[in-house]
């Protein structure tokens, strides 16, 4: 259509990201020259997907461009009722993993996330020896939601208790 800019990236190119395995929860282990902007341990620490799973096989480059990694770690010692590995605690969640020798699962930390080009999933592939499990990935989801919604809720809880005939003003009337 006139005015509309040709795109390089389409049906194509998200079929490729998702032949490779790129989904929620895949496991990443970067090469050397794959910038990571966080101080990171290419010996002993991984990349995991937190975008969702329909966002990063979406052929629509234009609408989601990034996806998020954050930085995960072997477990030393993993107890899958801990609040880590049910995602009651918020700031790290063990996620359960097989494919690494004597490591069930890895401790991945909310404030250590960024945003790479998704068109990096074209030109690599996770590791896909490394899986999590259907339920882990489940729960790393809810997780991640979580936390997104602790951090949201309360300042647009704010915004509309402010606004007019909003429930701060209701509590002054009463």
């Amino acid at each position: 259509m006139p005015g509309e800019e040709h795109s390089d990236f389409g049906d194509a190119e998200a079929r490729r990201i998702h032949s490779a395995g790129w989904r929620q929860g895949s496991v990443f282990r970067p090469p050397a020259e794959f910038s990571v902007p966080l101080e990171f341990d290419r010996g002993r620490e991984m990349l995991v997907v937190c975008t969702q799973s329909c966002t990063v096989v979406s052929e629509r480059i234009e609408a989601d461009p990034y996806i998020e990694f954050l930085v995960a770690e072997p477990v030393k010692k993993y107890n899958q009722r801990s609040p880590e590995a049910t995602g009651k605690n918020l700031r790290q969640f063990h996620l359960p993993i097989s494919g690494i020798p004597s490591t069930k699962a890895l401790a991945c930390d909310i404030n250590r996330r960024f945003f790479v080009d998704r068109r990096e999933c074209i030109r690599r592939s996770p590791e896909n020896s490394i899986t999590a499990t259907e339920e882990g990935v489940r729960n790393f989801a809810g997780w991640i939601a979580r936390y997104y919604t602790r951090i949201a809720l309360p300042n647009e809880l704010v915004a509309r208790a402010r606004k007019k005939d909003g429930l701060f003003e209701s509590i002054q009337k009463a």
